[in-house]
């Protein structure tokens, strides 16, 4: 009779401990946060389904697999250093950039600790992983306005483990379990991102960083508040929207979504939230993440101010010189009837053409002064094509489209890429009778290839041809290409065979493409 007791008692505290790791890995699970445990070798034995998604990959194909695997090459030494300071359980924080599926670097903020049982052996580590590509990008970009405005005014101008029935397995998972939940509590109470769960409106968990960030000295200062409180009024329609899909939809994952929160004290933060429904002491709750991006959003303001500033002078400095410009190519025409000999003609006939240039090179400026500046938009591939079709003259040259029914995630400058190549092949391919464009899947990514049946790109001047200045013409039309696509992490490459013809390929990684 007692080892029926005992047996009951164990099992009833085994689905106990159950629960909560079932809510906290839930917790992690769902988490903003990368988080990834290695073993003693740096094996991983442990992704949430955010760091691998970062990644491009499944948790499971990344179970076994060293840290460093996921690494670019250059970082693997220097990893490798950093590995012998946890053995000796010193933790660390440092950036890295990983590589995902796709071939897209993915830089990486690190905090790391080294994990000792307690023998003291070393038994393997656990890292906190924040994906700062995009921060850098705009890092980048703000140094990259500065050099394309130098170069501008030069041109003139990124489980659940089954139980057994026998005690002594009981135990030993029990045990398991134990461990399990502490690992996932630890993960969440040193998370980054603030972390709540509300119930029948009102909030019945926090962690610090969701106390703090709201204005609380610690948790206990928001719990047992109303929800909604928090939740700025031109926000509080789509939390309410968020949460009757969840009731509808348990298992649905809200994806990411800017919000405005109001803090104990008043002030209004920008916040990006993803949230899903969970339970607690068996009725429905929701787990809600949310991390404070004000500062990501003054930066994103102060860099479009700046932008329409640097339009507005360039916009003024092309005025001013296309004035003087017009002057100049009235008193040259009036020089060459004048002109009194050959020579003289000659030399007047070439300035009129170095003033047509500059106007060309002030038009091109005009064109791309907006790159950068907008947000990236979902744009329908056929009607860009279209569009594109409609503003070149292709005289006889043919244009087929295949398999091209989808939408691209881009710069609203998207169209000038497809311009640039269109009117390279009609002006530059010599014997072109057709420009071929199609479209196709390789793993996760989207391929448009734009091909023609003209002289094609020499071997030596298949990468030269993307830098700035080379060419004919202005020398920064696929230059500006290759810029345009890379703000949504695309990339062009030249893979054409010289004689038969250029052939452009378009590489738009997961996430930025899908079915039109």
């Amino acid at each position: 009779m007692s080892i029926a007791t005992d047996l009951t008692e164990r099992l009833a505290v085994q689905d106990e401990i159950r629960r909560s790791e079932e809510k906290y890995r839930r917790i992690v699970d769902t988490a903003h946060e990368g988080i990834w445990a290695m073993d003693e070798h740096f094996a991983t034995t442990y992704v949430n389904r955010r760091m691998a998604g970062i990644l491009g990959y499944s948790p499971e194909e990344m179970m076994g697999r060293p840290i460093d695997s996921f690494m670019a090459d250059e970082e693997k030494v220097i990893q490798r250093s950093i590995w012998e300071e946890r053995r000796q359980g010193i933790p660390g924080n440092y950036e890295r950039t990983f590589v995902s599926r796709s071939g897209t670097p993915r830089i990486m903020y690190v905090s790391a600790t080294p994990i000792f049982d307690d023998h003291g052996v070393f038994r393997g580590s656990f890292a906190m992983l924040t994906d700062i590509t995009e921060e850098k990008r705009i890092q980048g970009e703000l140094a990259r306005e500065h050099d394309e405005l130098v170069a501008s005014y030069e041109q003139i101008a990124a489980t659940e483990e089954e139980l057994r029935q026998m005690l002594d397995d009981i135990r030993k998972h029990q045990d398991e379990l134990f461990e399990s939940e502490e690992r996932y509590r630890r993960l969440i109470e040193h998370s980054f991102d603030a972390m709540v769960i509300h119930r029948q409106g009102r909030i019945i968990y926090a962690n610090d960083v969701a106390g703090r960030l709201m204005g609380a000295s610690d948790r206990a200062g928001i719990i047992g508040k109303m929800t909604l409180d928090f939740v700025h009024p031109d926000s509080r329609e789509d939390v309410r929207m968020r949460i009757a899909r969840m009731m509808e939809n348990p298992a649905a994952v809200m994806p990411p979504i800017e919000e405005k929160f109001i803090t104990l004290s008043g002030n209004v933060i920008d916040v990006e939230v993803i949230a899903t429904a969970t339970k607690s002491e068996g009725e429905q709750a929701f787990l809600v993440i949310f991390r404070d991006i004000s500062e990501k959003k003054r930066i994103q303001n102060a860099l479009v101010q700046a932008n329409q500033k640097l339009n507005l002078l360039s916009s003024i400095t092309r005025h001013d010189i296309s004035n003087k410009l017009s002057v100049l190519e009235g008193h040259i025409s009036l020089a060459r009837g004048l002109a009194m000999d050959d020579e003289m003609a000659g030399c007047l006939d070439r300035q009129k053409r170095a003033v047509q240039a500059i106007r060309q090179i002030l038009e091109f400026t005009r064109d791309y002064q907006d790159l950068g500046v907008k947000e990236p938009l979902w744009q329908h591939f056929p009607n860009i094509l279209g569009k594109v079709r409609d503003q070149i003259e292709m005289g006889g040259i043919a244009l087929h489209a295949e398999d091209c029914h989808f939408e691209v995630f881009a710069d609203p400058l998207l169209e000038k890429v497809f311009y640039a190549l269109l009117e390279n092949a009609v002006r530059y391919g010599g014997k072109i009778t057709g420009v071929r464009v199609s479209c196709r899947t390789a793993d996760d990514s989207l391929v448009i290839s734009c091909e023609d049946d003209g002289v094609g790109i020499a071997k030596d001047e298949k990468e030269k041809i993307f830098e700035k200045g080379y060419g004919k013409g202005t020398g920064l039309g696929l230059f500006l290409s290759r810029e345009i696509l890379s703000i949504t992490g695309m990339t062009i490459r030249e893979t054409g065979v010289p004689g038969e013809g250029a052939r452009f390929e378009i590489v738009v990684p997961k996430g930025m493409w899908r079915q039109g």
